[in-house]
């Protein structure tokens, strides 16, 4: 169907532009980075984060740690999110359930064929009424998906710790665009066909006009009823953008008698490649309109600087207590996507690189238990469409004999109560040397799943 067609699109699109994305030659992480323990303990790690993930959570976490702990490589951390506005989530359900432009279609081409005339009216009517309250419900709903990849190599220490990291991270922002037109038309067609009795009520060339004067023929020169999904001129707007860096962290840390604190920062490159498209669902339902192709001609690249500053507390004589402060992309910057052509005129966007700040705590308990706490401080704007965010996780490990590591937490949206999500994962210490981490994520509308593979010495 049409709109089935729409949204099997926007996730077969969604998923090859973030695989497109992510296998590109930069290298980055988003600030709530998919770090596989992290994502497990409710996307926590300001002040919690082990030291091959420290440069993408909190740079001053490479001089907190404890004398003993040692180096860290990671190869690599993959993890994968996805949201989809519940509104929207219901919308194309109902559109399924209720195949409403099916039944159209139906009863219009009974209609015309002069078949049960009432009874085919009355389900046209049925129909496009409830479709356009469906569109109504789905229109500007984002979809949002990201996948990143971490690679680092850290060596803590209170002097001068420090860590080298790249990391991929792919964002995928896409949301139909209900035209008011379509909703126009689908409401004035039900009413008008509301006032025939008879086939003879049809009046030939009948036109409807839209809110911005579009005009639209409904009836043919035979008083034959022209099915509105030829004129539908809705969209689907897709934008993603591959954010890659390469950086290098280090920290150092100041004793006194009551606590210790440690200093962070992380300048590194930049590498953003963009892609853009808003087809129409004309487009998207001619065999011959090449989406991919659409986005690859839309390709922008960009290279930049920017900086990441961090603070880690410790507490208490046996350092057990720790408050993180993060500030990311202290050097806020804003970048605009190439254009795409369409029937109305070249069409382009723009997205915002701001700073981000996020405070935690986390506290290291006896028998192998940690308890972690993070909550963004500023609101996180999406990308293109996306909703903002402004995170707060909280998260528990249970280390058992430091070969087994449990962990489960909670995340949520302090600005969309539909965005949240219980966390669990497990961690395996392999001969003290490999670690295996797996993670995920579950919420009513949201999904992620990361995995990590890391090495000590």
């Amino acid at each position: 169907m049409f709109f089935q067609q729409i949204r099997t699109q926007i996730f077969l699109t969604a998923a090859g532009l973030t695989a497109l994305t992510l296998s590109s030659n930069a290298i980055a992480i988003p600030f709530n980075a998919v770090d596989a323990r992290s994502m497990a303990m409710g996307g926590t790690g300001t002040a919690s984060a082990y030291p091959g993930a420290a440069p993408v959570f909190n740079p001053a976490l490479l001089s907190h740690f404890d004398k003993d702990e040692r180096a860290e490589i990671i190869v690599p951390n993959i993890g994968v999110t996805a949201f989809a506005d519940p509104g929207a989530i219901d919308a194309f359900q109902d559109i399924d359930d209720e195949n409403y432009i099916g039944n159209i279609t139906t009863a219009i081409d009974n209609i015309n064929a002069g078949d049960n005339f009432s009874s085919n009216r009355d389900i046209f009517i049925d129909n496009s009424l409830g479709l356009t309250r469906s569109l109504v419900d789905l229109s500007n709903k984002p979809f949002n998906f990201s996948g990143g990849v971490l690679f680092s190599a850290a060596i803590p220490d209170s002097n001068f710790g420090w860590a080298v990291y790249s990391t991929t991270d792919a964002i995928v922002e896409t949301t139909p665009i209900i035209s008011a037109c379509d909703k126009t038309l689908l409401a004035k067609y039900a009413a008008l066909a509301s006032e025939w009795d008879s086939p003879s009520d049809i009046q030939p060339n009948v036109e409807i006009t839209c809110p911005a004067g579009r005009r639209i023929q409904i009836t043919d020169a035979n008083a034959m009823l022209i099915d509105p999904k030829h004129d539908l001129s809705s969209s689907v707007f897709l934008a993603g953008v591959g954010i890659s860096e390469l950086g290098f962290s280090m920290a150092h840390a100041f004793e006194t008698d009551a606590f210790r604190i440690s200093i962070g920062f992380t300048p590194k490159a930049v590498f953003l490649k963009t892609y853009f498209s808003r087809p129409t669902v004309q487009e998207l339902d001619d065999p011959n309109f090449d989406i991919g192709e659409s986005l690859r001609s839309t390709t922008n690249t960009k290279s930049d600087f920017n900086l990441d500053a961090g603070l880690a507390l410790d507490f208490f004589e046996d350092r057990s207590l720790t408050v993180g402060i993060v500030a990311k992309y202290l050097l806020p910057k804003s970048y605009r996507t190439a254009t795409f052509r369409t029937a109305f005129g070249d069409v382009s966007t723009k997205f915002n690189l701001n700073t981000q700040t996020r405070v935690a705590v986390a506290w290291k308990g006896p028998l192998g238990i940690t308890l972690a706490s993070d909550i963004d401080l500023t609101r996180n704007a999406g990308y293109f469409t996306g909703i903002d965010t402004q995170y707060a996780g909280v998260g528990v490990e249970f280390d058992v004999v430091n070969i087994l590591r449990i962990r489960t937490g909670f995340r949520g949206n302090l600005l969309d109560e539909g965005d949240a999500a219980a966390t669990i994962g497990l961690g395996f210490n392999i001969v003290d040397v490999v670690h295996i981490d797996f993670g995920g994520q579950i919420g009513e509308n949201n999904a992620g799943f990361a995995t990590q593979l890391a090495i000590n010495f």
